[in-house]
């Protein structure tokens, strides 16, 4: 019998200390900012601060990053291991300026004209978990000048999770076609045991002015406390109507995309029954 020796290889082992983070998210008046999205850059993990600023991110690497989000603040990129024994992070507020159109007594606007797909037939439906983004792009094929007094959706039903829903109104980037900045710049929450087949928000009080072009409008799952199945969480009505890809997804702020997004049978692509109401 005759033995054969492999020589001894040495591989070496690299690990990394996983660590965790407690802390709160402020703005420059030590206000707590809550359902803030905090998610990390390399792992695809991620959560969204409670009512009171609060949150906690478990087995982070030390040479990872987290990106910090709200809708009313600059976005900001922090090193965790700075985080380390950093408990409390500031944003600082984007504040717009108010575009002089906005003078425009918006009480005296009579005519109104909806918008978008919430009319369209029910046969298709969205199932995104916590974290998860939606939006669908609505046009302004007249061009006219109006505010965006109503947001509606139709919910296929709210899950077992109970899971909130955010609104969002985002403009286009520079490009034209992908989701920019929100004009939104509060939070505007739909509360999981509030939400009926048929959802109208109310934004007239917000006084937001339709972009010349069209609107991005966005629907954003907010994290549930219960550890749940994919599919137990809210999912809204869709349609399979639209011939152009008009539909972005994201999660928690990392980067809105729609490339992915397969046809389906009949040759066109999903999209949500998402409406606005304008008023002219």
């Amino acid at each position: 019998m005759k033995f054969i020796f492999l020589p001894l290889i040495s591989i070496p082992v690299f690990s990394f200390s996983q660590i965790n983070i407690k802390g709160i998210i402020c703005n420059s008046k030590r206000e707590p900012l809550p359902f803030t999205n905090i998610v990390s850059i390399k792992k695809q993990n991620g959560t969204t601060t409670d009512v009171n600023g609060a949150f906690q991110l478990n087995n982070l690497n030390k040479n990872d990053s987290l990106k910090i989000s709200n809708i009313a603040c600059y976005s900001k990129l922090i090193p965790v291991e700075v985080l380390e024994k950093n408990d409390t992070i500031f944003l600082e507020e984007n504040i717009k300026t108010l575009d002089e159109v906005l003078l425009t007594n918006f009480e005296s606007l009579k005519i109104e004209e909806d918008l978008g797909f919430i009319n369209f037939k029910n046969n298709a439906s969205f199932d995104l978990k916590p974290g998860g983004q939606i939006a669908v792009f609505i046009e302004n094929k007249k061009r006219r000048k109006g505010w965006i007094k109503e947001v509606s959706f139709k919910a296929k039903t709210g899950g077992k999770c109970k899971c909130d829903i955010r609104l969002r109104l985002i403009q286009p980037d520079f490009s034209g076609t992908k989701p920019g900045l929100d004009l939104l710049t509060e939070n505007v929450i739909i509360n999981s045991n509030d939400l009926k087949r048929t959802n109208r928000i109310n934004l007239s009080s917000y006084k937001i002015l339709m972009p010349k072009n069209g609107v991005f409008v966005g629907l954003e799952w907010l994290s549930s406390d219960e550890k749940c199945d994919k599919n137990e969480f809210t999912n809204i009505l869709g349609n399979m109507a639209m011939a152009t890809n008009l539909v972005w997804l994201n999660y928690r702020d990392k980067d809105w995309n729609h490339d992915y997004r397969p046809k389906v049978p009949n040759g066109n692509y999903m999209t949500p029954n998402i409406g606005i109401k304008v008023a002219y």
